[in-house]
């Protein structure tokens, strides 16, 4: 379409698509005037004769038109050579045999008229040939200035590109001249001044005399800062009481403890302010010197308040030990009653994770607690995400195996860190995505490979830390008869993992249990058992029923003993024998329910020990999304922190396959990207603009639970063939 009825005199901004149109215009109407002139009149038509393009004949007083050349013998009906344009009026007065029937007034007519078009055609087409010269002209003169000014822009951008080289060049001679002059300027001299006021600027905002007084004033700052630090740190250090039980309690200032006297009773030495948080932790105390009466050395031990009897946890000589804590700590020292010390001198470090200590002893941090050493580490390397991942995972030969990184890592920022997996052997089809790994194992890639996951700064590409577990790869087996129960909350009360378990058995697994659920997947019915409970946690299985109403009994609980008891639901509640237990509890209770958890895999294994029992890794939760959409109170950065917290301490006490205990590492599975419902909403009141928000925080859509059914058939078969 032409925004112009002329081409712009901006000869950088040409209409040239004017230009184009009217060409072809022009185009089209020499071929209507080609077409029309090539028209000739051959009289009657005579079958036995040939006709060029465009020939007009006369036929039983019917005019027709040659589209195509005619051979000889062609009819005259034939549409493909022959086509009718009207037919012919013949003055009967006159002798046809004499005179040709174009004589005839009403042709001869026709054809003047014909000639008369032909003749304005051919008026208007030389008038068309001529504007198009013009045209063309116009092009090419246009064009030839176009180039002119872009020639002349060029050698101007030359010129000013030279001219900046040239002053940069100066520039950076009279720097360089400063500078030197600077280095150069004698004793007293007070040339190149300007050069310094820069430096005498501190980083207080201060702008000092000379140079020399902002770096030493600044310094001095600096070690005050330092100072005040170590003073800190030495604070942590205070240990109290300083003399119970006849041992007098001394700290020097690298950390070390020395103990003299007899304890006429247990003595406990607690650190001041040292609370460790939830989480987990390894801890190593060893003897540098001095003696005692007994070989009764002291223990490392943690408790839940001052002034009560802790926990053992790492004696002497012991090999380090990580721990895994629910709720924060005190950590103290507990000394056996009727010991003697003299100058007995011990040292203790506590860090964070489950890692080797002896890579936290540098020479200077030898004998510091966990609260310095956390300070320290933030100061000097600052906080990252830490993995959560069980030391073993399943993939099945054929079936699609996905480690989704933001479900295995607290604290995850894609913006500032980085996942690089690495594998000990190759496998054919691994794939390396930024917030995923995804293998297909093939049937050669059977047995067990070491896979090592790398947090790395994403700037820098700086190493931060790893882990490394066994991916067991097993083969496809076909199974018959297998009977698996799913304990857990309203995950499992869906119905939709365990069904497609079943669907991808053709039946070989199926679900028992006193509740039925029934699922639509791929447009079939499918109707399972299971011992799901919505909203229901460990504590509601391990009492008469959930603490808030309901209306769903406790088939496991035996009112009589009062406790969960799975011999009494076994004899009470109908149900087969289960093969498996899986029990996936946690989203409703976390952390608080690891020891009802205990209690029901105790339960469990008193009715049956050779029942393996498998407890369920818990997924992430929706992003903020999910969450703002049912209950503005809750956070998603928090909940999956206590998700991933509860992670740890089920890997660490149910990873323990010789115990017929095991792990589901459902949140390998999981994509915390695309498994939640999501649907529109208007941004605001105010604006209607539709916007894609998750709608629910922990359930996830028929996706997330199918990917749910990938994680237990993995470790499922593991079980069932193993």
């Amino acid at each position: 379409m032409l925004t112009n009825g002329y081409p712009y005199t901006d000869l950088h901004t040409l209409n040239l698509d004017m230009f184009i149109a009217k060409a072809k215009q022009l185009e089209n109407e020499m071929q209507d005037f080609k077409a029309v002139n090539l028209v000739s009149y051959k009289g009657l038509w005579d079958i036995t004769k040939n006709y060029p393009k465009w020939s007009i004949v006369n036929n039983e007083n019917k005019s027709y038109m040659a589209v195509n050349i005619v051979p000889a013998g062609v009819p005259i009906d034939n549409t493909d050579y022959w086509v009718f344009i009207g037919l012919i009026t013949v003055d009967q007065s006159l002798d046809i045999e004499s005179i040709n029937p174009v004589a005839n007034s009403v042709i001869t007519a026709k054809f003047n008229q014909q000639d008369a078009d032909i003749s304005d055609l051919t008026t208007a087409l030389t008038s068309a040939d001529t504007r198009l010269t013009n045209a063309v002209d116009y092009l090419n003169t246009a064009l030839t200035n176009e180039q002119t000014a872009r020639q002349i822009a060029d050698t101007a951008l030359i010129n000013d590109i030279s001219s900046e080289t040239v002053a940069r060049q100066a520039a950076d001679s009279a720097i360089n001249a400063r500078i030197d002059n600077i280095i150069a300027l004698p004793e007293g001299s007070t040339q190149g001044d300007a050069e310094l006021m820069d430096i005498r600027v501190g980083a207080n905002g201060v702008t000092y005399d000379t140079a020399g007084d902002a770096v030493r004033d600044q310094l001095d700052l600096v070690n005050d800062d330092i100072d005040g630090f170590t003073s800190r740190v030495d604070n942590l250090f205070s240990i109290y009481p300083q003399t119970i039980n006849g041992v007098t309690v001394a700290v020097d200032d690298d950390g070390t403890i020395t103990l003299n006297g007899t304890a006429s009773d247990y003595v406990r030495i607690y650190i001041r302010g040292a609370e460790l948080p939830a989480g987990t932790f390894t801890a190593k105390y060893w003897v540098i010197s001095g003696t005692t009466s007994s070989d009764a050395t002291p223990s490392l031990r943690f408790a839940d308040s001052i002034g009560v009897d802790g926990t053992r946890w790492v004696n002497q000589g012991t090999p380090m030990a990580a721990q895994t804590f629910a709720s924060a700590k005190y950590i103290l020292m507990q000394i056996t009653r009727n010991t003697v010390f003299t100058n007995y001198k011990i040292r203790y470090m506590i860090v964070r994770g489950n890692v080797n200590i002896e890579d936290y002893l540098p020479s200077k941090l030898s004998a510091i607690d966990i609260v310095a050493r956390n300070a320290i580490e933030s100061i000097v390397e600052g906080d990252y995400p830490e993995f959560v991942v069980p030391s073993k995972s399943i993939a099945v030969v054929g079936h699609e195996y996905n480690i989704y990184y933001d479900s295995i890592l607290n604290g995850m920022d894609f913006e500032r860190y980085t996942v690089k997996p690495s594998v000990s052997s190759s496998l054919s089809n691994a794939k390396y995505f930024e917030r995923f790994f995804r293998i297909i194992p093939a049937a050669n890639e059977v047995g067990n490979r070491f896979i090592t996951l790398g947090l790395y700064d994403k700037k820098s590409f700086k190493f931060l830390t790893d882990v490394t577990f066994t991916l067991t790869i097993i083969p496809e087996a076909e199974l018959t008869g297998k009977k698996v129960m799913f304990i857990g909350d309203s995950l499992t009360s869906a119905g939709v993992f365990a069904a497609e378990i079943e669907r991808m058995t053709n039946g070989g697994i199926v679900s028992v249990g006193t509740r039925q659920t029934t699922v639509m997947i791929d447009g079939v019915s499918y109707t399972v058992n299971h011992e799901g409970r919505g909203g229901w946690s460990a504590s509601d299985y391990t009492r008469s029923g959930a603490s808030w109403p309901h209306d769903i009994d406790n088939p496991f609980y035996d009112e009589a003993e009062q406790e969960f008891s799975f011999s009494y639901y076994m004899n009470t509640a109908g149900v087969s024998k289960p093969d498996i237990v899986c029990i996936g509890l946690g989203t409703n209770g976390n952390i608080s329910g690891l020891n009802d958890v205990k209690t029901m895999v105790d339960s469990i294994h008193e009715y049956d020990s050779t029942i393996p029992v498998l407890v369920t890794l818990l997924t992430p939760p929706a992003y903020q999304d999910g969450f703002g959409y049912h209950n503005n109170k809750q956070n998603a950065a928090e909940i999956k922190d206590r998700f991933l917290q509860c992670n740890v301490n089920y890997i660490n006490n149910y990873e323990k396959e010789a115990d017929n205990l095991d792990i589901v590492e459902l949140c390998y599975q999981f994509d915390r990207d695309h498994d939640y419902g999501v649907a529109l909403m208007p941004a605001s009141a105010r604006n209607p603009i539709e916007m894609l928000v998750q709608t629910n925080n922990v359930h996830p859509s028929q996706y997330g639970y199918l990917h749910f059914a990938d994680a237990y058939y993995n470790r499922l078969l593991y079980w069932f063939t193993k």
